[in-house]
């Protein structure tokens, strides 16, 4: 311990025999916490006064393989656990130091709630965020790369706070990531802006940034040879940008190229079963195994005599599971994480990262991350699947253990170094990524064995056309759970829906299909099933073939209802969620304490949902062991009722003198609605009151949730407005032309239409010689109706970068979602081709080609009531 203003050492308190691992440290008036991520993830509790040592473990939900990357105190001194760069943060201890895991979503500052709220990475804004202070919005970010994460950071005593930014692009192959920290004020105004190293970082570091008294934001940056202790300089205009849109889905299908013969691949589910082995193993480590003597070996920190979970990391190691365990069996050492000696030391074992992901590939010898190359293809990383690698030739290389991607998050297994000193799998934030590649091996045949069914099921029922509606039930399944389905038309998505984690292995539907804008005749309607592990069979799951004959319809709201986070939501017809249905409550005590069989029990309410119905189980758990002195009136004998009151399940409790809660003290009631809807950034919202306890007294905490999405046509006291839209140019004929990038024969002229109930656009291009488009990248990009023309020098926003019909034809055509920003009432499309490299001046050395042509704009208005 140092004095924080002198730096003269005060006290040194010896922790060796209490931790495994230190990652962070916090300390209050009362106490020292240190983080503790050896073999169990743990928080130690130091009382200065009286340097007792008290050691709590974290519940499965705050662990290193869920994010954690520290802890740190809040406004009130509390201790506070930080998940993904305080994307996710938990009380761990009041600011009186006692311990009880509580969510808080927001962060006080000077007495204020303050929220921020970040794109979705797969939705239709990625670059949106919001800054809310005690529940209304105060300012809006928009950018054009995707903006997956925003994190508070700290806040100083005149009101201002610090916002991280977190944005992700997929270039070149390459993912990049950009952050940069935001100065704000309780008003929502703008302060300052910084931007984080990260390309030259050599270590990836958890908690990088650190908030000092005066407004200062410092970084800790690793190089070659040390650390360096960076001050941010902030810019009083918002910096510029560096990465380009980009989608950041991953894993929609299995490999395009067709299967691979059994024989000769490795499903990704093997490569996650010995993942999950190398992360599980148990093994017991002697004296001989921790520190024995091997030459220029550095021991991992976690590494100690006794039982540990996980294989060592090992500078050069290729060890299977059986080789492990034989070698330490015979007086191996475990682990080595010097990266810096010359070369391997044979008496040491375990794997390092690229032998992990050799042995998971299932590799006859080892290879470094410069040789996966070798034995590996490049690809997209929306096509990533459980079993492919983000690879950093020279550096490290992870293996992709989950498609379930967060905002700030994605799922990964490794044998990292440094710190963690063993093989893992955990939740990391995409800068630990920043500047990977995308691999998959050459014998990678999907998650599962080609001769095993992935999603099974199809269509139960006939289609019925019903005046403007095509009404439709499909059932289906998939051993490994659901992930999305999809409703496409004529090869075109017309509708999706997510599945809540933890995904269902099952689910019957009711759909509703728009047949309004289809054109007299067949179509096919397909039904489209994604499992959560993307196997063989997980496209395209079954199609109907039906005749229309009329126009209109929509989803019918409320048609079903489902279980989503543990509570039933209804769904409408089309498969989409809509509002709570019914409030399934939380697990917690019942009843006060009572006697059985001499010791102390009381029954436990387990809530939760099945088959979109609210379920309850009432379960007796032991409370305390009376030993011999047997049990009366809920108390072991010789124990004082009624001694002190603590919250236990959400409500205050009475504890008797012997610890154990006897009776309810206070019912701080339930979670519930309060007010009526009202309008915050163009949506419907109602405010929500989520009740708990801390220390001894009830909590509230109300925070807006979303009632209604308004789209891009607002909203007005508390109902969404009604717009329409309308084109300046109603016929395909178009009258105006342009000269694209000054070539005399790519004269495009453009036309289009909107559906204003679906809001999709439809836009049509053809060129005024009446040639064919050829084979080449075509785009449509929206603007304001001012803006620069939509050439390769404009920055006007892609809306629609899929592959048009009509590719060799005389005319282009392309469908999207047209989307408005809150009170804009006006806009422009434009069609765009991309070089290839046949055109000339194509240059293979700028990763951003420019536009060869593009066309005239075409307007689109709207008015709203």
């Amino acid at each position: 311990m140092y004095d924080g203003n002198t730096g003269e050492a005060i006290e040194v308190i010896d922790l060796s025999d209490n931790v495994e691992r230190i990652t962070s440290l916090a300390v209050n008036e009362q106490a020292l916490y240190v983080l503790d991520v050896g073999a169990q993830t743990r928080v130690l509790q130091i009382m200065l006064d009286q340097r007792s040592i008290t050691a709590y473990e974290m519940p499965p939900s705050i662990t290193l393989e869920t994010g954690l990357n520290g802890i740190s105190l809040d406004a009130r001194g509390a201790v506070v656990a930080e998940l993904r760069g305080g994307a996710e943060r938990y009380q761990l201890f009041d600011p009186q130091g006692l311990f009880g895991v509580n969510e808080r979503l927001g962060y006080e500052v000077a007495g204020h709630s303050v929220r921020v709220i970040p794109g979705d990475p797969s939705g239709i804004s990625p670059g949106v965020g919001s800054i809310l202070v005690d529940g209304l919005q105060v300012a809006s970010i928009s950018l054009p790369s995707n903006l997956i994460g925003m994190s508070v950071i700290g806040s100083w005593a005149d009101g201002t706070f610090a916002v991280r930014l977190h944005e992700v692009a997929a270039v070149g192959g390459v993912l990049e990531v950009d952050e940069t920290v935001r100065k704000y004020n309780l008003d929502g105004e703008f302060i300052g802006e910084a931007r984080i190293d990260l390309d030259r970082e050599v270590v990836p570091v958890d908690q990088r940034l650190a908030v000092g008294e005066n407004g200062e934001i410092f970084q800790m940056a690793t190089r070659d040879d040390h650390v360096a202790i960076v001050a941010l300089s902030f810019a009083e205009s918002p910096l510029g940008r560096t990465l380009p849109p980009s989608p950041l889905e991953i894993g929609p299908n299995r490999p395009s190229e067709g299967p691979i013969p059994r024989a000769q691949c490795v499903t990704g589910k093997q490569m996650l079963d010995l993942a999950e082995a190398y992360a599980s193993h148990k093994q017991y480590y002697s004296e001989i195994n921790v520190n024995g003597e091997c030459s220029q070996r550095t021991v991992p920190g976690w590494l100690s005599v006794g039982e540990h979970v996980g294989v060592a990391y090992d500078w050069g190691g290729f060890d299977s599971l059986e080789s492990y365990t034989a070698e330490l069996a015979g007086g191996a050492q475990a682990g080595d994480i010097n990266v810096y000696k010359p070369g391997n030391v044979e008496c040491s074992r375990g794997v390092d990262c690229s032998g992990f992901v050799s042995r998971l590939w299932q590799l006859p010898g080892k290879k470094g991350t410069s040789t996966l190359l070798e034995v590996s293809k490049a690809i997209d990383k929306e096509a990533m699947l459980v079993g492919d690698v983000f690879n950093k030739p020279g550096s490290h290389v992870v293996m992709l253990a989950s498609p379930d991607v967060g905002q700030d998050a994605v799922q990964i297994a490794e044998s990292a170094a440094g710190g963690i000193g063993r093989v893992v799998i955990r939740s990391v934030g995409w800068d630990y990524l920043n500047n990977y590649g995308f691999r998959r091996s050459n014998n990678h045949c999907g998650y599962f064995d080609d001769a095993e069914p992935c999603v099974t099921g199809g269509f139960t029922a006939p289609a019925q056309v019903d005046g403007d509606q095509l009404l439709l039930k499909a059932s289906f399944a998939a051993p490994e759970g659901l992930l999305r389905y999809s409703i496409v038309t004529d090869g075109e998505n017309i509708s999706s829906y997510d599945y809540p984690m933890p995904a269902p292995t099952q689910d019957t539907i009711d759909i509703a299909v728009d047949i309004s804008e289809l054109d007299p005749g067949e179509h096919t309607i397909g039904l489209w099933v994604k499992d959560v592990y993307h196997c063989t069979n997980g496209a395209a799951v079954d199609a109907t073939v039906i005749e229309v004959t009329d126009d209109g319809g929509e989803c019918v709201p409320e048609s079903d209802s489902a279980c989503m986070a543990d509570d039933v939501y209804w769904l409408d017809s089309c498969g989409q969620a809509g509002l709570l249905k019914e409030d399934c409550g939380y697990d917690s005590p019942i009843g006060g304490s009572y006697c059985m069989g001499g010791d102390v029990y009381l029954d436990y309410q387990d809530a939760g949902c099945t088959n979109g119905q609210c379920t309850s189980e009432v379960t007796p758990k032991l409370e305390q062991s009376c030993g011999g002195d047997g049990c009366s009136q809920g108390s072991c004998n010789g124990c004082q009722n009624n001694d002190y009151a603590q919250c236990l399940g959400g409500d205050v409790h009475w504890f008797d003198s012997c610890d154990v809660p006897t009776s309810v003290k206070e019912d701080c009631g339930n979670d519930s609605y309060v007010g009526g809807d009202y309008c915050m950034g163009g949506d419907v919202y109602r405010d929500y009151e989520t009740v708990g306890c801390s220390g001894s007294k009830c909590t509230s905490d109300v925070d807006p949730k979303l009632q209604e999405s308004c789209g891009g046509d607002g909203c007005s006291n508390g109902s969404c407005l009604q717009c329409e839209d309308f084109f300046d140019v109603t016929s395909y004929e178009c009258s105006s032309y342009t000269n694209a990038n000054g070539l005399e024969n790519e004269v495009i002229e453009v036309c289009g239409t909107t559906n204003a109930q679906t809001g999709y656009m439809t836009v049509k291009a053809r060129k005024w010689d009446g040639s064919t488009f050829g084979t080449r990248p075509y785009q449509v990009r929206v603007s304001a109706l001012g803006d620069d023309p939509c050439g390769p020098d404009s920055y006007n926003f892609v809306v629609s970068d899929s592959n048009p019909t009509g590719v060799g034809s005389k005319q282009l055509t392309f469908t999207f979602q047209s989307i408005w920003l809150q009170g804009q009432t006006d806009k422009a499309y434009c069609v765009t081709a991309s070089t290839t490299p046949n055109d000339p001046g194509y240059d293979p050395n700028d990763p951003k080609q420019e536009s060869w042509w593009w066309s005239d704009k075409l307007a689109l208005k709207k008015s709203c009531q």
